[in-house]
């Protein structure tokens, strides 16, 4: 086992290599010179590339990616995720509140592109409804407070 200490933050550590190491290590001035070596090739090889190979290259990159990684999967169970650890509830759930009000956000009943944001009360966690990001974050801003709400509806209605 190799006897030398390592610095790393301040606190010296001793090597865990097997039988066989010769004990020398990189210096962090070869290292670092190393990654900037590494960096120039990468930029000389992207630099000797042709915009068609290059673009080769991504659709080669894309079509694979499709095969093993299929994003929409991916999003899916992020989504599911998320809505069961963030507001207990599951996808089919939040399906079954969309369709009850009509696929549009409670507040100002404008349908989007986006999924509507899930509205819960902070202190007890109940899902209120579905709204879209516009309601959500005015709500959000103004505290979730129906003082604060009806004073501003009352001061646009005043001012109008």
């Amino acid at each position: 086992m190799c006897n030398v200490e390592l610095k790393r933050r301040g606190k010296g550590k001793t090597c865990a290599r097997q039988a066989g190491h010769s004990g020398q290590h990189e210096s962090a001035t070869s290292l670092v010179n190393r990654r900037a070596t590494i960096r120039e090739l990468r930029r000389q090889y992207r630099a000797a590339r042709t915009p068609e190979q290059h673009e080769a290259d991504k659709a080669s990159a894309r079509e694979y990616n499709k095969t093993y990684h299929p994003r929409a999967d991916i999003k899916q169970r992020r989504r599911e995720h998320h809505l069961t650890n963030a507001y207990g509830i599951t996808l089919e759930d939040y399906d079954a509140l969309l369709a009850t009000q009509g696929g549009v956000c409670v507040i100002c009943h404008n349908g989007t592109d986006e999924p509507l944001h899930v509205d819960h009360d902070h202190t007890t966690g109940k899902v209120r409804g579905l709204l879209c990001s516009n309601c959500n974050t005015g709500i959000g801003l103004l505290k979730d407070d129906p003082v604060r709400l009806r004073a501003a509806a009352d001061y646009l209605e005043e001012k109008s």
